[in-house]
């Protein structure tokens, strides 16, 4: 618990609590895959998304769980709304 990375200077850093991991970048955050790779998303082993290419400059966003939906959620007036489902 409580271990970090800093890369460069204290702007760029990975650290973990025991319970969740926090990357910090001063900067940009970037995630590079393949020609056609994706990055997964996963709750308790379970695949539950991606974002990716598909095969040129598409950008893919999918729900990898039968019959899920992708919901954009917002603030409206203090409330969480569902703003795109």
């Amino acid at each position: 618990a409580n271990i970090g990375l800093t890369f460069g200077n204290d702007g760029e850093k990975i650290e973990g609590d025991g319970t969740r991991i926090t990357i910090d970048s001063s900067d940009v955050i970037r995630l590079n895959t393949g020609s056609v790779g994706t990055t997964e998303f996963r709750q308790n082993g379970t695949a539950i998304g991606s974002l990716g290419g598909q095969g040129g400059t598409d950008f893919l966003i999918q729900s990898s769980v039968q019959d899920k939906d992708i919901k954009l959620r917002g603030n409206d007036g203090g409330a969480n709304i569902n703003a795109l489902t």
